[in-house]
């Protein structure tokens, strides 16, 4: 229930508020340290489906690998998860390291 901003060392990537996207980050991230934020705005009531359902979740992974199709090679640099049961806006900052 939340429309979600996706930020790479401070540049915008993108927004969304719906699940199953694939965002590639390439052309923001740097060698070495990088900071992704999330900036989340809950979505009115009527569009919080699953309010309150901790069975529900927005999960994002960062991964380092030859393309964002492929499993083949990949290395997860973070892995991230907020639920449903939570009914607040947030923002959170963190931090991967790639070495390419």
């Amino acid at each position: 229930g939340y429309s979600i901003g996706v930020t790479v060392n401070g540049q915008m990537v993108d927004k969304f508020f719906s699940p199953g996207k694939k965002v590639d980050i390439t052309r923001f991230v740097k060698s070495g340290e990088n900071q992704i934020a999330f900036d989340a705005t809950l979505l009115p009531s009527g569009m919080r489906e699953h309010e309150g359902n901790s069975g529900y979740y927005l999960k994002v992974t960062v991964y380092s690998g030859p393309s964002l199709e492929s499993t083949k090679d990949v290395n997860e640099l973070l892995n991230y998860k907020r639920d449903a049961s939570e009914n607040q806006n947030f923002s959170d900052n963190l931090s991967f390291v790639t070495l390419e």
